[in-house]
């Protein structure tokens, strides 16, 4: 795989307004020769150091070095200019969403275009319980059970297909999934799992009741793409479901 030369993520003690790389991002982020950034990030929370306004001091921030000199720098985030003609510092952080493209000029000329929407996301401590995410790609022959994503009112699964916020291990096989269906759910719905961009169905139908947790055979489906999406049947007015599952690989 191809990196990019000239844009690196500092170590992760070096410091950058108040906070390490190593708060922001995980270990071993990188960026790729096309732009797109490899990694997971960490939910960081009372950033202050980043901004004065209250709604950008939390979230998920990339810590990043330009290896190349200049007078001037220039952000565009989502086509749209963000900061002009900035005094050009080596040093930067960017707070990112997986939908964010920026791009990055120096002296007025294209840089660097970054793309986050292959990255992983850590979820925001306290959101669900027990947020564990496959960060163990799993031993031949041992199950391991993980955390890949929540569905509530405001996700807009009744809408169209989202995209949960964990990962599976490409190449593994899914045993089960246990959908954990919180006191306060209102809605009469049902849940289908799988992932629209390899056609994949793991599991359809699964019924959502108020405080009740289900466990569903998926027959060893064989995981072909990183991401699981998640679609409901109707709307939901309240509550969440929290999405667990167990999977296993069969080769070495």
């Amino acid at each position: 795989m191809e990196y990019m030369m000239y844009i690196k993520v500092p170590s992760h003690n070096e410091f950058l307004y108040g906070l390490t790389a190593g708060d922001m991002v995980l270990q071993g982020m990188r960026v790729q020769a096309d732009g797109k950034v490899k990694g997971l990030f960490h939910y960081v929370s009372k950033y202050l150091g980043f901004s004065g306004k209250k709604d950008e001091q939390e979230g998920y921030y990339f810590p990043f070095r330009l290896l190349i000199n200049g007078k001037t720098m220039t952000f565009i985030k989502n086509g749209i200019t963000i900061r002009d003609n900035i005094p050009f510092e080596e040093y930067n952080v960017f707070r990112v969403t997986p939908k964010d493209i920026f791009e990055i000029k120096v002296d007025g000329k294209f840089f660097a275009r970054l793309d986050f929407s292959e990255a992983r996301y850590e979820p925001k401590r306290g959101d669900v319980p027990m947020n564990v995410a496959f960060y163990d790609t799993g031993i031949c022959g041992i199950p391991i059970t993980g955390f890949i994503g929540k569905i509530d009112k405001g996700s807009k699964a009744d809408k169209e297909a989202v995209e949960l916020v964990n990962s599976l291990p490409y190449g593994t096989r899914l045993v089960n999934v246990t959908t954990i269906v919180s006191e306060d759910f209102e809605g009469s719905a049902t849940l289908d799992l799988g992932n629209i961009k390899s056609g994949t169905a793991y599991a359809s139908a699964l019924a959502l009741k108020a405080g009740e947790a289900t466990v569903t055979d998926t027959k060893l489906a064989e995981i072909t793409a990183d991401k699981v999406t998640a679609k409901l049947s109707a709307a939901i007015t309240a509550g969440t479901v929290n999405v667990f599952a167990t999977i296993i690989r069969l080769t070495v």
